[in-house]
């Protein structure tokens, strides 16, 4: 580009359509030199698909419009790829729509043939493709064109190779013409007699000793679905949502490749799925906990990889329980006496299993509380007790969350699952109100079957927020956890009788857009170390009981792991260790009970974007099992000791 003013900022935009109208687009913003001149031969792209040098970006970072399209280029004969490079004035703002007017234009075809270049249709014996002849006499290299399973015809790769002086036939195997419409077997005798018929042509270089072809196919090909009986077993069939299940199957064939399914449905009826596929030992036997994963949603030895790897059909769904105690999710395993990539109501599993995944365990009671301010529900252990008491704070989501709580119960801990916002009769979340706080965690120590003096608090997210201003604060509270939670306010002041904290800032322009279209808030806060925020801050010296902080350090929720670490030194500064942090590499913000799905990013009910959570499926499964023990070892040692002090 020319003429251009000098340092001048410009966007450059390449845009084509395919042979069915689909869009495919690209853009990169650029410098003018102090010669008003943009090469791309040596200018850096400074933003845009791409960053850095390259003379042909704007043509192999073209993306579809529409989503998981590919570019593929159907006819190579008769017309060319028309690109449209587009050159605007720009300050990295502007991403142009189709009614902007650009500052110069050009159009470039993009040939898949050479001029010379001949083909033929092949409809010899049972071949079916196209042969593409380079120009001249020859003798050429003869080329066998094969693309991958998805069937049809596709010359776009024969015809460059013709260009470049190779015969080569593009030949099809399956989905074309009168050949099978689906690869159900690889019969070598049909690519035996494809490589014949090149060989034969006058314009092939033939250069092939006898033993290159001596090799036949035979009678080998054996059908995918050619199966022994075959059993899948899952034990226990039926078990708390924590406890791990052992899936085994048997009377496979030796070494058989097969697929394992997992699915499930929540109580809104929306679908959850997994698969992995595996490979038998040469018994014909299968058993997760020994056998890898060679592909689908994990690799690897992961004996409850079908559950924790579970995902949402509609994009930014939660898994979450709802009504705890009558019914349990229902998860489906599937076996397939294949490798399944597609999912397919017409194919039957050659072996099935229901396991049940209960939230609660025989005995457990639950108490809907709506005592004074106070909305919730109370879960208490069968027994006497008394049990050690906890109250249980989800996030910034609201309502009323128990799936927590009741698997806490089925431990030996009585719980409070507490709602604070958009539950009932409860106003929207305008402040942080720790009154509420203290009335709920009174209530919980009044009751005859909690252990005294003192309860714990288990939190995450906003959750965790208020319950480390509990532990500041109220003195019922003797241990608490706080999942990936600030060290500070935020977003609402706190009032506690006539103290209030007011929140950090927010800062609306530093979200973040991820590439699956959920918002980063990672960054959006304000930052607890600054001096001008320090009136924000939790006094966590002034906590009586112990901190347990978990952090996920794939949080992009929340810098979970730095608002840890200053509440950690801020004690070591007064000369408390009553605080200590466990980081999980990989882990998400939403660490929950063990082989609970990741839940990467979800839509939020108090906001119009989805959210991002982050998370590695593999280390967040790891991290929510090791957590989850660590958890229930710390309110049995911390809450012990406060009854032993008595």
């Amino acid at each position: 580009a020319t003429g251009l003013t000098p340092f001048q900022i410009v966007l450059l935009q390449a845009s084509l359509k395919d042979e069915k109208g689909n869009l495919f687009h690209s853009h990169a913003y650029y410098r003018a030199s102090e010669n008003s001149e943009v090469d791309l031969e040596h200018a850096s792209s400074l933003e845009g698909d791409y960053v850095g040098v390259y003379p042909m970006g704007l043509f192999w970072s073209l993306k579809p419009e529409k989503k998981f399209t590919k570019l593929l280029k159907r006819d190579v004969i008769n017309s060319p790829f028309q690109i449209q490079l587009k050159l605007y004035d720009s300050d990295f703002t502007m991403i142009p729509s189709v009614t902007t007017a650009s500052k110069v234009s050009l159009i470039l075809e993009r040939w898949y043939v050479a001029p010379g270049v001949t083909w033929v249709q092949v409809r010899e014996g049972c071949i079916r493709g196209a042969l593409f002849l380079p120009p001249g006499e020859g003798c050429f290299p003869g080329v066998t064109d094969l693309f991958g399973n998805a069937g049809k015809l596709i010359k776009s790769q024969a015809s460059f190779l013709a260009s470049h002086s190779f015969v080569t036939l593009a030949l099809a195997y399956c989905d074309y013409e009168d050949l099978p419409s689906k690869l159900e077997k690889v019969d070598l005798e049909y690519f035996e007699e494809a490589t014949n018929f090149l060989l034969r042509h006058l314009k092939i270089i033939f250069a092939f000793s006898e033993e290159c072809l001596s090799v036949r196919a035979g009678n080998t090909a054996w059908p995918l679905g050619q199966l022994s009986m075959f059993q899948l077993t899952a034990t226990p069939a039926s078990a708390l949502a924590d406890e791990p299940v052992h899936i085994r199957a048997t009377g496979l064939a030796p070494l058989q490749m097969v697929t394992l399914t997992a699915s499930l449905k929540d109580e809104t009826g929306k679908l959850f799925r997994s698969k992995a596929f595996y490979r038998a030992n040469e018994a014909g036997e299968l058993d997760l906990k020994q056998a890898p994963s060679f592909g689908g949603d994990y690799v690897g030895v992961h004996p409850m990889g079908l559950f924790w790897s579970l995902k949402p059909e509609r994009p930014f769904g939660r898994l979450l329980k709802r009504d705890v105690m009558s019914s349990p999710f229902l998860v489906t395993l599937n076996l397939y006496n294949s490798v399944c990539f597609q999912y397919s109501a017409t194919v039957e599993p050659g072996a099935s299993q229901v396991v049940q995944r209960w939230f609660f365990s025989p005995g457990t009671q639950r108490v809907q509380i709506r005592e004074g301010r106070v909305r919730g529900a109370l879960f208490l252990p069968p027994g006497e007790g008394p049990f050690p008491g906890i109250i249980d704070l989800f996030g910034g989501f609201g309502g009323l969350v128990e799936f927590r709580a009741s698997l806490l119960a089925a431990h030996g801990f009585a719980v409070l699952a507490l709602a604070y916002f958009a539950y009932e009769d409860l106003p929207n979340l305008l402040e942080v109100d720790l009154d509420y706080f203290e009335e709920a965690a009174n209530l919980l120590l009044a009751h005859p079957k909690i252990q005294r003096p003192g309860i714990g608090v288990i939190s995450v997210s906003k959750g965790a927020e208020i319950g480390l201003a509990m532990a500041c604060f109220l003195k019922q509270v003797v241990a608490i956890v706080c999942i990936n939670g600030p060290n500070a306010i935020f977003e609402f002041p706190l009032r506690y009788r006539n103290l209030v904290i007011t929140p950090i800032p927010s800062f609306l322009e530093r979200m973040q857009i991820d590439v699956s279209g959920a918002v980063r808030l990672r960054h959006y806060r304000g930052d607890p170390r600054d001096k001008l925020n320090q009136q924000s801050v939790l006094p966590v010296e002034k906590a009586g009981g112990q901190i347990l902080f978990i952090v996920g350090e794939d949080d992009e929720s929340s810098n979970s792991r730095e608002h840890a670490k200053q509440a950690l030194d801020q004690l070591r500064s007064h000369g408390r260790s009553n605080g200590r942090m466990l980081v999980y590499p990989g882990a998400g913000h939403l660490i929950e009970p063990p082989y609970a799905p990741l839940c990467y990013a979800s839509q939020n009910n108090h906001l119009s974007v989805p959210l991002l959570w982050g998370g590695d499926p593999v280390a967040h499964a790891a991290a929510q099992e090791h957590a989850w023990g660590e958890i229930q070892k710390f309110f049995r040692q911390h809450l012990s000791q406060a009854r032993s002090q008595l």
